[in-house]
């Protein structure tokens, strides 16, 4: 079964919520052919071992212990030197060089809470991916998992919108929690831009591609899926992939450049 079928099964069978930690197994066998995702299940499975909750009806006791847990037994940090780099998005990465980025790590914890028994939410929160606990609490609290599994209250995110975010997003908006799909497209976007920081075309189509799969009705991605094809002497291949754009997109902006570049792709291929 290639990767596109099983992304598709993996949709079709969950919806929205498609398992995390699979997931980001199949994410990894496509960015690394080596990668066996059962065997990446495993090392992630694995984690949870020693890892013991008493009282799920204890939150802070329970975040307590996942913190010490993966940030001081196991070393998992933030990587800041090379917060750019492929790798911090890459699930056998982070797994063995135990550092990545807010999202990766994230869902590290999510997945380690979950199959021990304490489900948590991911929250795209701009520019800094954070969590939370999936059931309430009053008041509520978040964790950054790139700080070592650092307590956020709502004061603290209101702060950091105030200051971060170019958005203009709400913080109930910037708070509220995300699909496990809408996880995944933003960790292949994270990818993305960290192969265009590279120069890596393959890795950026890899990317785009992953994310169309994710996200049918993303039709602007079939303009850059062109571009990326025809940087890698694709031509027939680049020509397709705007026609789909074309045709998604009866009236773009771009159209009469789209055309032109339609025309002269053609004429290559």
């Amino acid at each position: 079964m290639n990767t596109t079928t099983q992304w598709n099964k993996l949709l079709e069978d969950n919806g929205e919520n498609l398992p995390l930690d699979k997931a980001m197994c199949l994410m990894a066998h496509e960015e690394d052919s080596n990668i066996v995702p059962e065997n990446l299940l495993g090392r992630l499975d694995k984690l949870t071992e020693k890892l013991y909750l008493p009282s799920l009806s204890d939150p802070f006791d329970c975040i307590a212990r996942i913190n010490l847990h993966l940030f001081q037994t196991h070393g998992f940090k933030g990587a800041v030197a090379d917060y750019y780099h492929p790798h911090n998005s890459q699930l056998h990465y982070v797994l063995q060089e135990r550092k990545g980025i807010p999202i990766s790590l994230s869902a590290i914890y999510m997945e380690i809470a979950r199959k021990v028994g304490f489900p948590m939410n991911g929250i795209g929160f701009p520019g800094h991916f954070i969590v939370q606990t999936a059931s309430p609490t009053d008041p509520p609290f978040f964790i950054d998992s790139f700080q070592g599994g650092k307590i956020l209250c709502i004061d603290d995110l209101q702060c950091m919108l105030q200051q971060y975010s170019s958005q203009k997003i709400s913080l109930q908006e910037a708070i509220r929690p995300i699909s496990n799909q809408k996880m995944l497209l933003r960790m292949s976007g994270n990818l993305f831009y960290a192969y265009q920081k590279q120069q890596n075309v393959e890795g950026m189509l890899r990317n785009i591609d992953r994310m169309l799969l994710l996200q049918e009705n993303a039709f602007n991605l079939h303009r850059i899926r062109s571009q990326l094809l025809a940087k890698l002497g694709k031509y027939q291949e680049a020509a397709h992939a705007l026609e789909v754009y074309l045709e998604k997109n009866p009236c773009p902006q771009d159209l009469e450049e789209c055309i032109q570049e339609l025309s002269l792709l053609k004429g290559i291929g």
